[in-house]
């Protein structure tokens, strides 16, 4: 018996201190589902790492998060069972730098030879907390001005340009709306000349182009009740409410402003890259174009969407991981998101690479945007400010006094995150 078992154990622990049977690693790769595109464009990338360029004995696995992405990441953290490289959006960055919930990816970049400098500013930037750089941004948007030319031609109006302002933008809603009746007689499902929710990424913009902000100059208060973002919520909503020339897709039945455009509900909708594929996709017949939001008094702005590839601080093969994230923000991998039309890549290397007249649009708003975050109080603004715009579309409260009531509430969670 034991000359049958020595043997056995013998073989078994020279090889464990041979290393021929090396571990092997499994490096999970998380993010959420937000289209069939983005699903088939993960996998494809995550299979041609495990087939040309990932190490002996490291394999990447897809496990995308189709709901609550989120909550199930936050407790997925706190279990330390979070995967070991996912996706984390641009507004929930701050709350996990702060706490020290993610990896600083200053050595392991340095060590690879992925210099920051490569990367879009405001996108890197976004995902950096105290000297230390936590993410790589795989990619980013920002918001354009999308038209059917077919209801301008219509109407006889002029398409947008990006030289237009405020005042642009009315009139031609304006004209338009003037021309109801005879636009549907070839386009039976028009309702307006734009399609605006109360959406806060939407109407930020505006309070940028108009000089206000959401934050003072040191971070310290909200100011989202100053005048200047007062008068941009008036008149995002006087759209809709002054002038009859805007709808809410739900008032139309439609899920969404990219839906609605697609269904030639309106003219007009503001926008990310991500309309082009969706519009492709699911209403092919459709003829846009795209130009840069309109300038306010203040001038340009704009927001800057983006997600970085983050891992969690107590991961247990960081260089694995790095390994992983380093492909998938790499110029191949960004190459293809872009060839994909799904995304713009976060290297600046590549902008000469972006053919399309609405993708070259998008990246032009990189140059003026700001991050679409709200530092340490991470998405609490977001429903906070979203409530606030829904009382004033249905009359309940003015501008004035919504924002008010939401800029009270957000300074004192600010206070309480700065104190704690």
């Amino acid at each position: 018996m034991f000359r049958k078992i020595f043997p056995l154990f013998l073989i078994g622990l020279l090889v464990g201190i041979s290393g021929v049977a090396a571990e092997e690693i499994s490096i999970r790769v998380s993010g959420w589902v937000s289209s069939p595109v983005e699903s088939e464009i993960m996998q494809t990338l995550v299979d041609l790492y495990n087939s040309q360029f990932a190490p002996p004995g490291v394999e990447a696995v897809y496990e995308p998060i189709p709901a609550d992405y989120t909550t199930k990441i936050q407790t997925m953290l706190a279990a330390r069972k979070a995967p070991d490289v996912f996706y984390w959006d641009i507004f929930m960055a701050e709350p996990l730098m702060r706490k020290g919930a993610l990896l600083p990816l200053d050595d392991l970049m340095a060590a690879a030879g992925v210099d920051p400098a490569e990367f879009v500013d405001t996108c890197i930037g976004a995902f950096t907390y105290a000297g230390k750089i936590y993410g790589i941004p795989k990619d980013f948007n920002t918001l354009a001005l999308f038209y059917n030319k077919k209801i301008f031609d219509l109407a006889g109006v002029p398409y947008p340009t990006a030289d237009w302002t405020w005042e642009d933008l009315l009139a031609a809603a304006k004209a338009i709306q003037a021309k109801a009746d005879e636009i549907r007689k070839a386009v039976p499902n028009f309702q307006a000349a734009l399609c605006m929710a109360p959406d806060v990424a939407r109407w930020l913009p505006f309070v940028f182009q108009n000089g206000g902000s959401f934050f003072n100059a040191d971070r310290t208060a909200v100011v989202i009740n100053s005048p200047e973002a007062v008068k941009a919520l008036e008149f995002y909503t006087g759209f809709e409410l002054v002038h009859g020339v805007a709808v809410r897709p739900s008032e139309i039945g439609a899920g969404w402003q990219g839906e609605a455009f697609g269904k030639e509900n309106a003219a007009m909708v503001m926008e990310g890259g991500w309309m082009v594929p969706f519009l492709r996709d699911n209403f092919p017949d459709v003829e846009f174009g795209a130009v840069e939001l309109p300038a306010g008094p203040a001038g340009k702005g704009n927001l800057l969407f983006t997600v970085a590839y983050v891992i969690p601080a107590y991961e247990k093969h960081p260089a694995e991981a790095f390994d992983v994230l380093r492909f998938l923000t790499s110029p191949l991998a960004q190459m293809y998101v872009l060839s994909r039309g799904f995304a713009l890549p976060t290297r600046k290397a590549l902008e000469g690479f972006i053919a399309d007249p609405i993708s070259r649009t998008i990246f032009a708003g990189a140059a003026y945007a700001r991050p679409w975050e709200f530092g340490p109080l991470g998405s609490k603004p977001i429903d906070e400010l979203a409530a606030a715009m829904e009382a004033v579309f249905l009359g309940k409260k003015t501008a004035q006094e919504a924002l008010d009531d939401a800029a009270k509430v957000l300074n004192e969670r600010l206070q309480e995150v700065l104190s704690g």
